[in-house]
């Protein structure tokens, strides 16, 4: 509900923001739903840039109209993704109530190893604080 009432809000002002959006490569869902706000944050007149971590390179990014800004895979992250032996139990164990408690671990160290890859990006802080930044969402 608040994502509508930002989104809507974000649509009426007269000047353009300038908004960040933390858009990760690991589910098609996920990114799609993402690349469809930054594109109308875009179409509205708003200066939109996607931060996209490549996790999963399968993925698309889901935005047409943003400034995108890619990041490489931390090589742990790259390895899960490409081995696709850790994704399996995910699908074949779909309906198995124990699956999220194996999963939890495993995409934790994910996300873990994600961030500290954009922590350590060189020069990705002074690249995404060029002007003012007014909202962020993720």
């Amino acid at each position: 509900m608040f994502l509508s009432f930002l989104i809507f809000d974000l649509l009426q002002i007269g000047s353009p923001y300038k908004i960040l959006i933390f858009n990760p490569r690991f589910g098609h869902s996920h990114s799609t739903f993402l690349g469809r706000i930054a594109d109308t944050l875009a179409d509205a007149g708003h200066n939109v840039t996607s931060l996209i971590p490549i996790m999963n390179p399968s993925i698309d990014d889901g935005t047409h109209k943003s400034h995108k800004i890619f990041v490489q895979a931390d090589p742990e992250v790259k390895l899960v993704y490409k081995s696709h032996s850790s994704m399996n139990p995910i699908e074949r164990n779909l309906f198995n109530p124990l699956t999220p408690l194996k999963v939890a671990g495993m995409f934790s160290d994910i996300i873990g190893r994600t961030c500290r890859k954009l922590l350590e990006e060189e020069g990705l802080i002074r690249e995404t604080s060029r002007g003012e930044i007014r909202c962020v969402h993720h």
